[in-house]
């Protein structure tokens, strides 16, 4: 009975309650960053937890996701999926969701940036943003590339950033 119950245990405490990196899919809820690059952290306000992702006049770009494509899958991939949860704190917030990869040369071969305050219609208040970017040409999918996201404040007004959530399709 003591093996089989060691045996739960085990098993169980490996599942855990959360998201967890996992190949393909990538969470960031700004309680455990590792691998998320710059970081500024603010206690309040959060969407979950005890830690949101804090842009301002000082701090203007977000947590960037890098990577190579090779780290993330030995496939090409053809489109990524990303959801967060943002909270603009001005009406005149002006802000990007940021998605650019580069080659081994650090040359940019995809650019694009998707306008959050176009997204999101409400202030002070936290809204889910989904947006979903693929990748035009096969420049792009060579696992060579370093693919980095972020969100850039170019308004200089308080936001936040929280609970952010990466998918990659192949």
């Amino acid at each position: 009975m003591m093996k089989w119950y060691s045996w739960l245990l085990v098993l169980f405490a490996g599942l855990g309650c959360g998201p967890k990196q996992n190949g393909m899919v990538y969470f960031n809820d700004f309680e455990n960053t590792k691998g998320w690059i710059p970081l500024y952290l603010n206690k309040e306000p959060h969407h979950s937890g005890s830690f949101s992702n804090k842009l301002d006049t000082n701090n203007r770009f977000g947590a960037t996701f890098q990577l190579k494509l090779k780290d993330i899958s030995e496939r090409k991939i053809k489109k990524l999926k990303v959801c967060f949860w943002v909270l603009l704190n001005a009406e005149n917030a002006t802000s990007k969701f940021v998605v650019e990869v580069k080659d081994k040369d650090k040359n940019k071969v995809f650019y694009l940036a998707k306008n959050i305050d176009e997204t999101v219609k409400t202030t002070k208040k936290w809204t889910k943003v989904d947006y979903e970017f693929t990748f035009p040409d096969e420049n792009c999918k060579l696992g060579e590339n370093t693919i980095s996201m972020y969100v850039w404040d170019l308004g200089k007004s308080d936001i936040f950033v929280d609970d952010e959530r990466v998918e990659f399709v192949i």
